[in-house]
């Protein structure tokens, strides 16, 4: 089954917490995140998705408060990048790249994100990009970073299954 694609970036660390805490299982955010993109295109055209933490509470899987601690926490481990601050956004781009190209899985991405925010956390410099992270642990090729890297310099296609125009 392919993985799906996550419209809001902030969405990836925000899912990891939630299952991290055991709130929500990676299951449910798989559904979740594949719900999110269904609704993101609706009778034939393009909308804004829902956000994850809005659909967690519709599904009942959480509460407003929890939705609330989630965001706490997820403030908390961005700003933890904060030396990193330039890299994040281009690091979630290129997991996006990949996993709309299905060269790496979302949860494979999100893993990695993990990875550089506990190493952030530790203090730990440089820390790794998610590119040389993804390659280190074989879920993709450094051809599959570099070309990735040079189709970030482009705008990112429509999801799988959307026409343009």
């Amino acid at each position: 089954m392919d993985e799906p694609t996550v419209e809001h970036p902030e969405d990836l660390l925000l899912g990891r917490i939630a299952v991290e805490r055991g709130l929500i299982t990676e299951t449910q955010l798989e559904e979740t995140f594949r719900e999110q993109t269904t609704a993101g295109c609706q009778s034939g055209r393009t909308v804004l998705p829902p956000l994850l933490g809005d659909l967690l509470i519709a599904k009942g899987w959480i509460q407003k408060e929890d939705l609330q601690k989630l965001l706490r926490e997820q403030i908390r481990r961005f700003q933890s990048l904060d030396p990193l601050s330039d890299s994040v956004e281009a690091d979630l781009q290129i997991g996006q790249i990949l996993v709309r190209r299905h060269q790496a899985t979302q949860n494979q991405v999100n893993k990695c994100l993990e990875i550089q925010l506990d190493l952030a956390d530790s203090g730990r410099a440089p820390v790794p990009l998610l590119g040389e992270l993804l390659v280190r642990h074989g879920y993709v090729s450094e051809t599959n970073v570099r070309e990735a890297l040079q189709a970030q310099r482009k705008p990112l296609p429509p999801p799988d299954g959307d026409a343009a125009g």
